[in-house]
């Protein structure tokens, strides 16, 4: 009792073949489209590696002497090589500065002016003190003669 012969192949055998030739269309578009845009790279800019085989493209410029601005945006913390610590040997109010931030500067070099009002002040205090200090004893002149005794 064997089924009847039939001529045509059976449905899977079918199914099997249409895949198969949809895979095979399916990769023939992506091959031409990737051919496609390859060809398409050297119209747009972008060198092929076929253009640039072993030249190299050069340029020259003159040497000129300046300053060179090197910047840098980091987090970190910046050291000095040489540090200097800078105290006044008097207190007052800053009136002008005479360097600018980066100068060089010597020793001795005046940096800033001290407002002079309280220092004119305290040296009229000191001659009003020395001239009443200077009027007594004027007017005890043996006062000192006295406890040599």
């Amino acid at each position: 009792m064997n089924p009847p012969a039939d001529s045509s192949p059976p449905l899977r055998t079918k199914h099997r073949r249409w895949g198969l030739v949809l895979l095979l269309l399916a990769c023939a578009v992506v091959f031409a489209a990737a051919v496609h845009l390859r060809d398409d790279a050297p119209k747009k800019g972008q060198p092929s590696s076929s253009r640039l085989s072993g030249q190299v493209a050069i340029t020259t410029a003159t040497a000129k002497k300046g300053n060179i601005g090197v910047y840098l945006d980091a987090i970190g913390t910046v050291t000095p090589v040489y540090a200097s610590s800078i105290t006044s040997q008097a207190n007052g109010l800053v009136t002008a500065v005479k360097y600018a931030e980066g100068q060089m500067v010597q020793k001795g070099d005046p940096l800033i002016e001290i407002d002079p009002r309280s220092y004119q002040a305290q040296v009229v205090e000191a001659e009003r003190a020395s001239g009443s200090d200077q009027s007594r004893r004027r007017a005890r002149p043996n006062l000192s003669t006295r406890s040599r005794c």
